[in-house]
């Protein structure tokens, strides 16, 4: 069905480095992972296709297992170490025009794991907040449609 992703473009990026006003302390840190996926968009009649993914991230010492992620209305009001919240528009080719959007929407999301852990992990490098390096498929089991 994907045929093969074009390009992935950051159209917005939300970074919070709270440590200065975290009141967790050296215990273990819980980390959560949410992905929401928006409509598929077509261009022109080809099989050429877009999408906006949103990708948000919370480190807090409070147990926020993802699916509490994914429920909890202001994430932002937790007590976090560091936030992350990034859009993209990532634009992808199918093998035809007709398709099971939630099929594609997780095969998508399949394809373009790797570059978000590879993307949140570069951009915590470059930061005094120590972040791990996201488990494989943590993003896969955080889909929301």
């Amino acid at each position: 069905m994907l045929k093969r992703v074009l390009d992935i473009k950051l159209t917005n990026l939300n970074m919070e480095d709270r440590s200065d006003s975290f009141k967790g302390g050296n215990e273990d840190l819980s980390v959560a992972f949410k992905m929401q996926l928006g409509e598929v968009a077509q261009f022109n009649n080809q099989s050429i296709f877009a999408m906006n993914i949103r990708i948000q991230l919370a480190v807090s010492s409070d147990d926020i297992a993802s699916n509490t992620f994914a429920k909890e209305k202001n994430i932002e009001k937790l007590d976090m170490l560091t936030f992350l919240k990034a859009d993209f528009k990532v634009g992808f080719e199918t093998d035809e025009n007709e398709f099971n959007k939630d099929e594609l929407k997780n095969e998508l999301a399949n394809y373009v794991e790797p570059y978000f852990r590879e993307f949140i992990d570069n951009i915590y490098n470059r930061t005094e907040v120590s972040v791990p390096s996201l488990p494989i498929g943590i993003i896969l089991g955080s889909i929301e449609a």
